[in-house]
């Protein structure tokens, strides 16, 4: 059985943690607004699960979390290029091996 996307965001927050790099769960469901806590579109969905900042680079990354058999949507695809058009390092991770294979020629700890 493979592991869900919310374990191995956690797999992945954790070595982030471990490796002492600042970073978020960046949160983009739906938004509760009013006294009717009526739910709204997030206009940031679609952006990568978690972002972060290299200690060396002081460069914004951003990792999509994704089962091995995973499809990005296309709201995902479209930031993800948008970050990565701006300067920013964008990955999708299907496990932790993808960001520390990723991290290793773009952040040198």
């Amino acid at each position: 059985m493979s592991d869900s996307e919310s374990e191995i965001q956690k797999q992945i927050l954790q070595y982030l943690e471990l490796k002492g790099y600042m970073h978020w769960r960046n949160y983009v469901g739906p938004i509760l607004r009013g006294p009717r806590k009526l739910l709204s579109k997030n206009p940031m969905a679609g952006m990568p699960d978690i972002l972060g900042i290299f200690k060396t680079r002081h460069r914004l990354f951003g990792i999509e979390v994704k089962t091995k058999k995973g499809i990005l949507a296309e709201k995902q695809k479209v930031w993800i290029d948008k970050l990565n058009d701006a300067g920013a390092f964008c990955i999708v991770a299907r496990d932790v091996s993808d960001v520390v294979e990723a991290f290793k020629t773009h952040d040198r700890i």
